[in-house]
């Protein structure tokens, strides 16, 4: 046993010596320089579908291409459906995003392989009638409320409060038998 106890002490004083005092590898100094280059631009796909383009610094883009944009500035994408489109889809770096005013602005670009893809569809025929009377079936009428009555809701949670009382009585007797 103190046999025991004893090597564990020196195992620890040897682990502590080895962490205070680092290794020397030899005498001479040397130096190492690493130098890289940060470019001023980098590359984003543009994956633009059809019935549509984007602009991007004043200039139109279409179909799939890749484009110079400047380091660390925010990059702003006008999306501009052909007639009778709209955008559908708008995706960047594989994330959807929100287009404002037909508009989606980039945060600052530090990296090249950035994607924005973006797909058109047929915009949707509105429904236009100068009748005053409404002519929805019920089907597809709109509905709001509440349908379910309010006894079900109350039984609903009666039951729930009591289970959880049941629950916490049955694990107070567990642990006073043990």
């Amino acid at each position: 046993m103190r046999t025991g106890k004893f090597f564990a002490a020196v195992v620890m004083l040897c682990l502590c010596f080895m962490i205070i005092e680092p290794v020397q590898a030899g005498t001479e100094e040397k130096s190492t320089e690493l130098t890289t280059q940060i470019p001023d631009e980098h590359l984003v796909n543009l994956d633009i579908g059809k019935h549509g383009s984007v602009t991007v610094d004043g200039k139109k883009y279409t179909g799939k291409q890749e484009i110079k944009v400047r380091r660390l500035e925010a990059q702003t994408y006008q999306v501009k459906p052909d007639s009778g489109y709209q955008a559908d889809k708008v995706l960047y770096d594989g994330k959807t995003v929100k287009l404002t005013d037909s508009t989606y602005t980039a945060e600052a670009i530090y990296e090249d392989g950035l994607t924005l893809k973006v797909t058109f569809i047929k915009e949707k025929a509105s429904v236009l009638g100068s009748s005053s009377k409404n002519t929805a079936s019920k089907s597809n009428a709109a509905k709001t409320g509440d349908t379910a009555d309010s006894v079900t809701w109350f039984l609903a949670l009666f039951l729930s409060v009591a289970a959880c009382v049941m629950l916490s009585g049955w694990k107070e007797n567990r642990k006073l038998k043990k």
